[in-house]
């Protein structure tokens, strides 16, 4: 069974209302960091309760995952992130990586 909701951070998080934000990325089975949204950082999380793992199944976060601070259902694009200066931490997917994700998923939402 697919995944529900994949959320594409494609801004910083500060050009969003807060409130809406934290509704949509609460809803999130996975979130994916693409252009600008690279910007941010895993303080963006603290908007997210409880955390994904990718599968779609909720975990607790796990900061001994691969990702370091970031909980598992977080990427960010690999091209993106090296055009911007490059982000530690989190899992760099590519473009055929974003097709799969988004094909798994029953809804994507922007922000």
């Amino acid at each position: 069974m697919s995944a529900k909701t994949l959320v594409l951070v494609t801004r910083p998080l500060g050009e969003n209302p807060d409130e809406y934000a934290r509704l949509v990325l609460k809803e999130a089975d996975h979130v994916i960091l693409m252009q600008d949204g690279v910007f941010n950082g895993s303080s963006l999380f603290r908007h997210m309760s409880p955390y994904g793992v990718p599968g779609g199944h909720r975990a607790a976060h796990d900061p001994s995952a691969e990702s370091g601070d970031w909980p598992g259902n977080c990427f960010a694009m690999k091209e993106d992130t090296a055009i911007r200066g490059g982000k530690a931490g989190i899992k760099l997917i590519d473009y055929p990586e974003l097709v799969e994700a988004v094909a798994a998923h029953q809804k994507i939402i922007t922000l």
